[in-house]
């Protein structure tokens, strides 16, 4: 891109932070939600998020084949959390290993999500972001408080 478009680092960064993924793909939207309902008729929509579940089912199945096998599937996150159908579009490319979802926990993100025959549990689980950043701040907070750290001085 810097070559053959000669974009500068801010035009890069700006094109790889916030121009590319789904937005990127879709020529649409970063938001799931809008995906979905754009995907209806926006063939360009649908890729998107067909390449986010491959994308992800890539990165479980070579989690899998690093940690030579699994216990657990755990979906977190704004999208993990909240899609069913991602969910299951995720799971139906693992079925090789034996993962297999429950239709109606799997809607109303009831653990667990996986059907009773699941070679191992599927779970969805809230990743309270924003607690952990309020034990982080405080951690620095009182850090600030120790005479002789050395966050202590400007």
């Amino acid at each position: 891109m810097i070559r053959e478009n000669k974009f500068d680092a801010e035009r890069l960064e700006e094109l790889v932070d916030h121009r590319s993924g789904l937005l990127g793909i879709s020529t649409d939207s970063s938001d799931m939600r809008r995906l979905h309902e754009a995907a209806l008729t926006n063939a360009d929509a649908r890729l998107a998020v067909e390449m986010f579940c491959y994308s992800v089912r890539k990165q479980i199945a070579g989690m899998i084949a690093a940690l030579d096998g699994v216990d657990l599937v755990v979906f977190t996150g704004g999208i993990g959390e909240n899609d069913p159908v991602v969910r299951v579009a995720i799971c139906d490319g693992l079925s090789w290993i034996g993962v297999r979802l429950a239709d109606r926990p799997n809607r109303a993100a009831s653990n667990p999500i996986s059907d009773p025959g699941s070679r191992c549990p599927v779970l969805v689980l809230g990743s309270q972001e924003d607690e952990q950043i309020a034990r982080h701040a405080r951690a620095l907070f009182d850090c600030r408080q120790i005479p002789g750290d050395r966050m202590d001085t400007p």
